[in-house]
């Protein structure tokens, strides 16, 4: 693997690039020689076994007919495979190669030429020879039909077959049903038969995150010019959009030709080459744009709707200000959409949830996932080191996150015209700043927000840098930064009032104006959104403002935070602020702690031994809500984990609240 370049390292890690090209075993493997010494029919049927069709015992009558041989010749070569372990056969009669990559191997050496015209043979034998009165048979000559791709001479009388079978396993199996569809497609040739088996296979593939199948059957309709009609075009040019996107590659060139909207400030391959660069694209540009795929949702006149009236919910708008995706597309396409399991977009949305939900070591394997994916857009690899270098700053491993931050320059080496750069002097004025000098750090952080003002857009980062901005200007004392920055936000706003969300609004308020207000509704914006670090951020920076009486909470729960994310830096940064308030570290002994309903049933589940899972389960809730519950409850009680919540519990300093009486009138409680 490494000789072919499969193996990168990254990170002092050394990782598989995934680039989801198959891994085969080495041909001078055992398993391999045993295949080869077998002879051609032992290839094809392991070929076959490993293919898209699969291979069944009931099967080996038509292999062998179509392949010249005996059914009983071909019996006794999967005899001999079986007892040579490269075959296995499963209760159902269905044989497959004891591993993928012995598949993989195989397959690779008759080429795919010579594979599709085996299936020909094989679907010949058996239109030519059954009735297709059996659900089998249809469904066997449906594989080989499809397997054949252009081998097979298109037959418009074979497009209910393919079609039919497609939607019967379309919920059980949708990779063979996308297989199939595309086939029936092809079969059906150009009129309206076809327009409503594409549409069809676009739900399909959206539905099972298949965007390579997508991307790929958008470029054969193109290649047979099947863009023809508005209708057509339309849809086909919203699921190019979308497939390049969730592939986090650009539309291939002739793609592009065929299909953009000359003039259309709101067509998608337009959007999809902004995003790819780094651009910001509001909400309401990319919810118009993928409008088609999307009919009968809550966008269904969208072409007719301005941004203001398109009444996103709050956590979507949130998701997307931080470059992730999946939250919009599920509000816009309901159902219909399924994210990618592999690749460089799916590997971005890992990052950024378990970064915020403090699972850093998850979001660190994830970035160094990124790392090895050339096809990733400008924007998501840089993104992806500047969070892997803010976790191993949080954790005090600064030359670790001197090295992230260092990857990327090497990431823009094309295209200067992208958000690239500010994200890598983002890195670097972070890095730089030390705690003891805001005024050094003031100008470094400003040209950063400035670069992105010069490329048209306050950036993706302008809520996140603007903030910083405010705390330093704050911390220096210098009234002229603040109204600079206070003037800054109001222009950001006024361009795009989605570029400084409310979550950084009303912190930046806070810091600028004094606002006790502010700061607590910003903690509670941050609450909401469940992001641990930047929750810690935010009590760290109310408790600034609102007093020493209100502070020791809010430093008592960054501190728990800190503590459970092993976020040393941020624990010095909590602890300092509490010296100057006079406030001590709470531990378990020093106070019993009155707590909720639900929180004697979290302590009385964690002292039973339950994992955040079971918990979970037990009261139905989200895992991550669990989390969040359990952070709010090391911070109410003084714990720093599992261990000291239970020794404080059976000590008795944990007791409910008193139910509050009742009263005439108020009613049953």
């Amino acid at each position: 693997m490494r000789a072919d370049d499969r193996v990168v390292r990254v990170d002092r890690n050394l990782c598989l690039r995934d680039d989801r090209a198959p891994i085969g075993l080495p041909t001078g493997h055992f398993l391999v020689e045993a295949v080869r010494t077998a002879g051609r029919v032992a290839e094809e049927l392991v070929a076959l076994a490993a293919g898209p069709t699969g291979l069944r015992i009931a099967d080996l009558d038509a292999v062998a007919g179509a392949t010249g041989r005996t059914a009983v010749g071909c019996g006794a070569v999967v005899d001999a495979l079986a007892a040579e372990s490269a075959l296995e056969c499963d209760f159902r009669g269905r044989l497959t190669p004891l591993c993928r990559a012995l598949g993989t191997t195989v397959r690779a050496g008759p080429g795919e030429d010579a594979l599709r015209d085996l299936h020909v043979r094989i679907g010949r034998r058996l239109q030519s020879t059954v009735e297709l009165s059996g659900r089998d048979d249809l469904s066997a000559l449906a594989d080989h039909v499809a397997a054949a791709g252009t081998a097979w001479p298109a037959q418009q009388r074979l497009t209910v077959v393919l079609h039919d079978e497609a939607v019967r396993v379309a919920d059980s199996d949708p990779d063979r049903a996308i297989t199939r569809l595309r086939s029936a497609w092809r079969h059906a040739g150009p009129g309206h038969g076809r327009r409503r088996v594409q549409t069809e296979l676009i739900r399909t593939t959206r539905a099972a995150g298949r965007f390579d199948e997508l991307a790929d059957f958008v470029a054969d309709a193109v290649d047979e010019g099947g863009y023809r009609t508005t209708g057509s075009r339309t849809e086909l040019t919203a699921a190019a959009a979308l497939a390049a996107l969730q592939l986090g590659r650009r539309v291939s060139t002739p793609v592009r030709s065929a299909l953009a909207g000359i003039g259309d400030p709101y067509c998608p391959l337009e959007l999809c080459e902004r995003w790819w660069r780094g651009d910001h694209l509001s909400i309401g540009e990319l919810v118009r744009g993928f409008a088609p795929l999307a009919p009968g949702g809550p966008v269904s006149t969208l072409r007719d709707l301005s941004a203001d009236s398109l009444r996103v919910p709050a956590d979507v708008r949130h998701a997307y200000s931080r470059r992730r995706l999946v939250p919009l597309l599920r509000w816009l396409q309901g159902p219909g959409y399924r994210p990618p399991a592999e690749g460089p977009f799916a590997a971005f949305e890992r990052m950024m949830i378990a970064y915020g939900d403090g699972r850093w070591n998850r979001a660190l394997s994830a970035a160094r996932l990124l790392q090895t994916q050339e096809s990733a857009d400008l924007v998501s690899r840089p993104w992806a080191a500047l969070a892997a270098a803010a976790v191993h700053r949080y954790r005090g491993r600064e030359r670790r996150a001197l090295a992230w931050a260092q990857m990327i320059p090497e990431l823009d080496d094309t295209d200067t015209d992208t958000a690239v750069p500010a994200l890598r002097e983002w890195a670097q004025a972070r890095l730089a700043y030390t705690g003891e000098n805001p005024l050094e750090a003031l100008p470094l952080t400003w040209a950063v927000y400035c670069r992105e003002l010069r490329r048209g857009s306050p950036g993706p980062h302008a809520g996140e840098v603007l903030n910083w901005l405010a705390m330093l200007a704050r911390s220096s004392g210098d009234d002229g930064w603040r109204r600079r920055i206070g003037e800054a936000v109001e222009e950001a706003v006024a361009a795009e009032p989605e570029s400084v969300g409310p979550e950084y609004g009303d912190l930046i308020r806070a810091m600028l104006h004094d606002d006790p207000a502010a700061a607590r509704r910003g903690v509670a914006w941050w609450r909401e959104r469940g992001s641990l670090p930047d929750l810690a951020q935010a009590c760290l920076q109310a408790a600034d403002v609102v007093g020493a009486e209100e502070a020791e909470p809010l430093l008592h729960e960054a501190l728990a935070i800190a503590d459970d994310l092993k976020a040393v830096r941020l624990r010095r940064s909590v602890r300092r602020a509490m010296a100057r308030y006079g406030i001590a570290v709470r531990t378990p002994e020093l106070t019993e702690q009155r707590l909720s309903e639900l929180e004697m049933q979290l302590v009385e589940l964690i002292t039973e031994g339950r994992s955040n899972r079971q918990i979970a389960a037990r009261i139905t809730m989200s895992e991550k809500t669990v989390e969040n519950h359990l952070t709010r409850l090391f911070g109410k009680t003084g714990c720093r984990n599992r261990r000291e919540l239970v020794v404080a519990h059976l000590a008795g300093r944990l007791t409910g609240l008193a139910p509050e009486p009742w009263e005439p009138g108020v009613g049953a409680r």
